[in-house]
């Protein structure tokens, strides 16, 4: 199989979500694909109008249901790993998501936003009472960082193997 034939949609099947998965994310629970998050901005002409395209996110990772982490923009092995932090970082600002990671299936680049981003996103998590969450936020950044630098492992293992 030669990786750079392979299509974006392709690379976060057969490499990008393995590799989360492997390292203990639950594709059911805690990762959502191919989120669109906008309608596309509108142009009006006259009495004519028409809708843009869409943002839609590759990946997002949630810590728990309906608490966004991180969001991860593929591309295709054509492609740099860092191809996509632009994009990521530019999703995660309107998504108000501390964590971005870009891909192409070789490796993850990974962006962690601003403390201010993390703490705005803890104070808001806390408010919305969504669950009690025993970690403290030190130990949530603890774990995740562990988790993708174990995807990153496992993501070389599949590549050489």
């Amino acid at each position: 199989m030669n990786k750079k034939t392979l299509s974006e949609r392709d690379i976060c099947t057969r490499f990008i979500t393995p590799a989360l998965e492997k390292s203990g994310w639950d594709k059911q629970l805690q990762i959502l694909e191919e989120v669109s998050f906008t309608d596309g901005k509108i142009y009006v002409t006259g009495k004519i109008t028409a809708r843009g395209i869409r943002k839609r996110a590759d990946s997002i990772l949630y810590y728990k249901p309906n608490i966004l982490i991180a969001i991860i923009e593929a591309k295709d092995n054509n492609h740099l790993v860092r191809t996509g932090i632009q994009q990521g970082l530019d999703y995660a600002k309107i998504l108000d998501i501390p964590y971005v990671f870009s891909s192409n299936g070789d490796g993850f680049l990974y962006h962690y936003r601003t403390v201010d981003t993390i703490k705005k996103w803890w104070n808001n998590r806390e408010k919305s009472k969504v669950e009690e969450v025993v970690y403290d936020r030190k130990a949530i950044i603890k774990n995740l960082e562990k988790s993708f630098q174990a995807s990153l492992q496992i993501l070389n293992e599949l590549n050489n193997g």
